[in-house]
């Protein structure tokens, strides 16, 4: 996997300041973070308006989305690789249920969860790593079910290109470096990827650089 747990482990004890900090002065990466995490959860507030559905919220960090979902009267599980984090989540949360897993490893059984979601942990998985996930999230859901991901996402490479360039011209270099440090998903690939597995898949740009995915299924 390439995302490294002792990375998160060192940001845990500061990661929900640090995220506050940066929403209020409009930092790029974290722009309307609250804004987007009510989407997702107005997404599936739609979509799953019975709040007993089996929900799982995967990279869950310190709880702030599972958070949400539970002030909404959802019974939701968080999966976090982070030991440190999940520390953090189970002192924040007591009564939600926490797991160690990630994103290629769910630690659920075949066809057991309604609906997945996930807010700013998948752009740390390569694009192999991201085919991988949605087959393992895909494995656990059932077969009417959803998915819902809010990330750093590009709507497709040559969007990717042009805006890399636009940064670049406009000496905005510390953005490009963050960029290319990670692996912002490729939506138009993603897409095809969830559809292959019969998930039809719609999107919600949030930011110039945030968007949401919600893949649903309903065989």
């Amino acid at each position: 996997m390439s995302i490294d747990s002792k990375t998160f482990d060192r940001w845990a004890k500061n990661y929900d300041a640090d995220i506050k900090k940066a929403e209020a002065n409009g930092n790029w990466m974290y722009e309307n973070y609250t804004a987007v995490l009510k989407k997702v959860v107005e997404i599936i507030e739609k979509k799953w308006p019975n709040k007993g559905i089996k929900l799982v919220d995967i990279g869950a960090g310190t709880g702030n989305l599972t958070q949400l979902f539970q002030s909404n009267g959802y019974q939701i599980t968080g999966i976090e690789p982070s030991d440190k984090m999940i520390s953090l989540f189970k002192s924040k949360l007591p009564s939600v249920e926490i797991r160690k897993g990630h994103f290629c490893d769910i630690p659920l059984p075949d066809n057991s969860i309604d609906a997945i979601v996930s807010a700013y942990a998948w752009h740390h998985l390569t694009p192999r790593e991201k085919e991988q996930s949605i087959s393992e999230m895909a494995r656990v859901c059932k077969e009417i079910s959803s998915i819902v991901i809010a990330d750093l996402m590009f709507s497709d490479n040559t969007t990717r290109m042009r805006i890399l360039h636009n940064l670049t011209i406009s000496n905005h270099l510390s953005i490009v470096e963050a960029i290319e440090d990670e692996y912002y998903a490729d939506i138009n690939h993603v897409s095809k990827f969830y559809r292959r597995l019969a998930y039809d898949v719609s999107t919600t740009q949030m930011t110039d650089f945030v968007w949401i995915i919600h893949a649903y299924r309903s065989i």
